[in-house]
């Protein structure tokens, strides 16, 4: 995506590229699917559990974010950043969320570590 952005200059190219691939792929799998075992559409969630169907634009906005800032912050510092945040928002419904399985000390050294990594990866860079 990012070599897709910088080739173009325009991160909705990138985000185009990735929809189409990602959405040809889910089309072959499902099709695929229906070949071996049929679809069973009404076993889907409808609308009234539209959250569930929210991944799709959240994921374009990423694709596009990502193409515009992996330049400025490297394909490593951006990786590192991602598995980042993706701890703490992991973290956060831990403990927002009833049921959650609790969050112990060895993950919050994790989550920490990790984002000591991403600040590290970042010194002596312009």
């Amino acid at each position: 995506s990012g070599r897709l952005h910088r080739a173009t200059g325009d991160a909705g190219v990138a985000t185009l590229v990735n929809f189409v691939t990602g959405s040809a792929a889910l089309l072959l799998g499902l099709g695929v699917r229906a070949a071996a075992f049929g679809v069973h559409v009404g076993h889907w969630p409808g609308l009234g559990e539209l959250a569930l169907y929210a991944g799709g634009p959240i994921g374009a906005v990423f694709v596009a974010v990502a193409a515009l800032v992996v330049g400025r912050l490297g394909v490593l510092r951006l990786g590192l950043a991602i598995t980042a945040g993706q701890l703490l928002g992991a973290v956060g419904l831990d403990v927002a969320l009833p049921g959650g399985s609790g969050v112990t000390f060895a993950t919050l050294i994790g989550v920490l570590l990790t984002l000591v990594a991403v600040v590290v990866s970042g010194r002596g860079s312009a």
